[in-house]
């Protein structure tokens, strides 16, 4: 399960309600018209997309190889089932698919967690290429190559895998699978998506680089395919060591203008950090970066949080540029000419004021023979708690936050970088705590222990909370067991 170099400030997760999956294990469907954001207020939030246009007729013969995640038909023609298949997809500048089955059954468990219900799994994939399934909380991850750090579902609604993988290979070199997810929630959320993923090394492991809805263009599967071929070669998963950085001119808070600076949270407002953006909305962890003429071009992964059923993370591309006093901000694709945004404090990137955040510490010891302790304590604006625990390999940690106000909870490694980053362990579970009739009563968090070592259970305020001056009086149960 992954864990994830994030800002000391940034926690804001808005995670579906628990409920039960999806039944529909299998779901083979092929729709019309591409997710895009074609407009965006000021800081870049995308609009809602179009709606989706009717679908495509059935394809004329059965004998062609099945689009990504969809069941094949009976005949051994349908789907390419072992590495050495003939390619059946073929499009310019030597790319091509091929297709491979996901049959969990025949797969070996290399990792389990019983408390949870999750393993993680190798499966044949393409040649000496394997693939490995990750299962925890009723959602699924898929890496190709080796297994990366990052859970692909993380943060979104109940899913199963599709029992088809599609391979797209240059010159007969995988460099990315497309594989169906299906989501659905029980409630507002059912939708069957395809995931682009980049074939991963030890010297560089594999991540997203997007989601494909069921209405792209010209239909979902060449939208997939489409998008493999001209971003996933070169597709950078994250800022690499030594390569260009941000001037500091270019770091700090930024807004329309004065009165919009003097507010506690503007709505305009943009972040900039070494590594991310932050948006009233959500915020984009910065993948590459590269000078452009006077300025610089950020390809970055944007999660939306404010209002979003799900965190879905979408591929962006900013520009930045410098103007008297301030910068020329651009969502490229999305707005129609660079907005100038003006400094609103002197000093780089941090609170709403400038400020670090203030962080208490405080050591939680366990009475002899439990496996449990109760805290209780209140935080205003960008206050941050810490509880320190020591906790042992493969054990779980369980933090129970009751909370009148919206205060979450994460659990992170001991060590806080000079920046104030933090390296946040990845959850089996992580959402809000509900009564009986679905009202919030705080937030639950619950992970498996990755090494020996002191972690900090935190309690934290989500950015616009944070900037809203939001104050939150908790109890806190922490619980490690196994």
């Amino acid at each position: 399960m992954r864990r994830s170099r994030i800002l000391a400030v940034l926690v804001s997760l808005l995670l579906v309600a628990a409920c039960a999956g999806s039944d529909d294990t299998n779901a083979d469907t092929a729709e019309t018209g591409e997710t895009v954001p074609t407009t965006a207020p000021v800081g870049g939030q995308p609009t809602a997309p179009a709606a989706p246009t009717d679908e495509p007729e059935a394809p004329a013969s059965s004998t062609t190889t099945p689009a990504a995640g969809e069941p094949g038909e009976s005949s051994p023609t349908a789907i390419a089932t072992t590495p050495d298949a003939s390619p059946t997809q073929t499009s310019g500048e030597g790319f091509e698919s091929v297709y491979t089955d996901v049959d969990l059954d025949s797969c070996a468990v290399i990792e389990s967690f019983p408390e949870s219900g999750g393993s993680v799994r190798e499966c044949p994939g393409y040649g000496d290429t394997p693939l490995f399934v990750s299962e925890g909380d009723g959602r699924f991850d898929l890496d190709a190559g080796v297994l990366d750090e990052d859970f692909l579902t993380g943060g979104r609604a109940f899913n199963t895998i599709g029992d088809t993988v599609e391979w797209r290979l240059r010159d007969g070199e995988p460099f990315a699978v497309i594989a169906r997810f299906d989501f659905d929630d029980g409630f507002e959320i059912d939708s069957s998506e395809l995931a682009v993923i980049t074939v991963g090394t030890e010297e560089r492991p594999g991540c997203l680089v997007a989601w494909v809805r069921p209405d792209a263009l010209p239909d979902q599967n060449t939208a997939a395919r489409d998008i493999a071929d001209e971003r996933a070669v070169d597709f950078a998963c994250e800022l690499e060591p030594g390569g260009p950085e941000l001037p500091a001119e270019f770091l700090g808070r930024f807004a329309p203008d004065a009165d919009e600076c003097a507010e506690i949270v503007s709505l305009n407002e943009v972040v900039v950090a070494p590594d991310r953006l932050d948006f009233y909305y959500g915020y984009a962890d910065i993948r590459s970066i590269a000078p452009s003429d006077d300025g610089f071009r950020i390809e970055a992964t944007l999660y939306q949080l404010e209002g979003a059923l799900e965190i879905v993370p979408e591929p962006a591309t900013y520009t930045l540029h410098p103007a008297v006093d301030g910068v020329l901000f651009d969502y490229v694709g999305t707005q129609t000419a660079p907005e100038l945004l003006e400094r609103c404090d002197g000093s780089p990137a941090g609170g709403s004021d400038g400020d670090s955040p203030e962080l208490t510490t405080e050591a939680v010891e366990f009475a002899d023979g439990a496996t449990g302790a109760e805290v209780a304590g209140s935080i205003s604006g960008f206050e941050i708690d810490d509880y320190t625990v020591e906790a042992r390999t493969d054990q779980q940690i369980t933090a129970s936050l009751l909370s009148d106000g919206p205060a979450v909870v994460l659990v992170i490694e001991e060590d806080i970088a000079s920046d104030g980053s933090v390296t946040q362990i990845e959850p089996d579970v992580t959402e809000p705590l509900l009564d009986d009739d679905g009202n919030e009563l705080g937030w639950t968090w619950s992970g498996a222990i990755p090494a020996d070592a002191t972690y900090r259970v935190r309690v934290v305020h989500s950015g616009p909370a944070a900037n809203g001056g939001s104050t939150s009086d908790y109890e806190l149960v922490i619980e490690i067991t196994g």
